[in-house]
């Protein structure tokens, strides 16, 4: 049968049109038997809300207590299947464990027997009256995903980018400490839930997790999920996820990188027709810098993210912490108005994040590294040692002597390139792209070292 999609009303599937106000005519869906049944005598099923792989989620009511919530019942056709409904059972288990704000609630799990008419649901007939079912009930979320946001308004600013990474970073931290992997971050699995007037990011869907548990549980979830095979979405996972490699809770920062990158650019860093393409550019190719996709993003901002895409499990952060930690005190540091805020009014750990300004470009750094520079040219190179651990020794006077050679040597390095840039200009030659980033990324360099001058100088107590 078909509808009008304006007045609803039913016709023949040999109609194409509306008698009534000529709008197309659709495929009318069949009625869904779960639509008002009552699951364990406590949940009323109201409307359906999606259809996944293992199962349909509907909009149900709490009989008792009357309140809203969504439910999850496994498909028909797996819920005889032992491996499915085990996997099912690990997905609610798992989710129960991360008890947080931005993480969605599991507030049931349960299998029961319930009474359908003869009829089908999707592509399954029922040809039993009788239907087994295995359900999860979970709170139920009003609002849009992070795809539907990036698809509807583009790409987000430093501060918004900040503060939803932030809160997913806090749900990952809690799944990580109970060693516990999402392996499946993405955007269509972060929600923004409406709660009153409130927007709360929430983690959802931990149906491909992985539990870093013993030995024994690791072989069953290896059995459960045939032979580790994982269908992940390839444009965000790991590199050793695309590998076949064991993965840890490091696959899952790689994948938040992804997602940072998009949200700042608008962009995905690897695409492709083929999902075997993707597969090798997370292994083999070096993301584009974000600043040159937009030349507004900041190098500092740059950092952060690469640091995240780092190829190597062991050269990313090593916690979603740590990554939540770089990210802000970057966004912290974009503005002079920020950096006077928080690293004039020096701490030790501000005064690390100012050094932070020194780092290259797409260079992999954390707050604690020491400075090192090495321009793509050839043509500029200084290093210098971990001022911040000189002046947590203790020895102000050689931390202020460091900083000012290190000035120093960022200034003759910047008077080198700008009178290369003033060749080229007289010569009617702009400088190229490379040319004009390695400046920026100077400057940048400079007002971070001047900023850590001041914090030194004038902050600490020199005898």
């Amino acid at each position: 049968m078909k509808q009008c999609i304006e007045c609803k009303r039913a016709y023949e599937d040999s109609n194409s049109f509306c008698v009534f106000d000529g709008q197309k005519l659709v495929l009318s869906e069949p009625e869904d038997p779960c639509i008002g049944l009552v699951i364990d005598n406590k949940y009323r099923i109201e409307s359906k809300i999606a259809r996944g792989g293992t199962g349909m989620v509907y909009k149900a009511a709490h009989i008792q207590l009357n309140t809203p919530v969504a439910i999850k019942i496994i498909h028909p056709h797996l819920a005889n299947d032992p491996k499915a409904v085990e996997r099912f059972r690990r997905e609610a288990l798992m989710t129960m464990k991360i008890r947080h704000t931005n993480a969605i609630a599991i507030m049931d799990f349960g299998t029961t027997t319930f009474i359908l008419p003869k009829s089908s649901i999707g592509d399954i007939k029922l040809n039993n009256v009788e239907a087994n079912s295995v359900y999860v009930v979970m709170e139920l979320l009003q609002g849009m995903t992070l795809e539907e946001k990036l698809v509807s308004h583009g790409a987000f600013s430093l501060q918004e980018t900040n503060k939803i990474i932030q809160q997913i970073c806090e749900a990952l931290k809690v799944a990580h400490d109970h060693q516990i992997v999402h392996r499946d971050l993405k955007p269509d699995n972060i929600f923004f839930h409406k709660d009153e007037d409130q927007e709360i990011v929430k983690l959802v869907d931990f149906g491909i997790a992985r539990y870093l548990g013993n030995v024994e549980d690791e072989e069953e979830v290896s059995r459960l999920t045939q032979a580790g095979f994982v269908v992940a979405t390839p444009f965000y996972m790991s590199p050793e996820q695309c590998g076949g490699s064991d993965v840890d809770t490091r696959s899952d920062i790689y994948s938040l990188g992804i997602i940072i990158y998009r949200m700042l650019t608008g962009v995905l860093p690897f695409d492709g027709k083929k999902a075997s393409i993707i597969v090798m550019k997370h292994i083999s190719e070096k993301p584009k810098p974000i600043y040159q996709i937009k030349a507004e993003l900041p190098a500092i901002v740059n950092g952060v993210v690469m640091h995240a895409l780092s190829k190597k499990s062991a050269d990313r952060p090593q916690t979603v912490k740590e990554l939540a930690e770089e990210l802000e005190a970057a966004i912290k540091a974009v503005t002079e108005k920020e950096l006077q805020k928080v690293f004039m009014e020096a701490s030790e750990n501000d005064l690390e994040a100012a050094l932070l300004l020194t780092s290259e470009p797409g260079k992999p750094v954390g707050l604690s590294s020491s400075i090192s520079r090495h321009f793509t040219t050839g043509q500029i190179e200084t290093n210098s040692s971990n001022v911040s651990d000189t002046i947590k020794s203790g020895d102000i006077h050689l931390g202020v002597d460091n900083l000012f050679q290190e000035l120093l040597e960022n200034i003759k390095d910047l008077n080198t390139l700008l009178t290369l840039t003033q060749k080229g200009l007289e010569n009617k030659d702009f400088p190229d792209q490379t040319t004009f980033y390695e400046l920026r990324a100077l400057v940048d360099q400079v007002r971070g070292i001047l900023f850590g001058l001041h914090t030194t100088y004038y902050k600490a107590p020199i005898n």
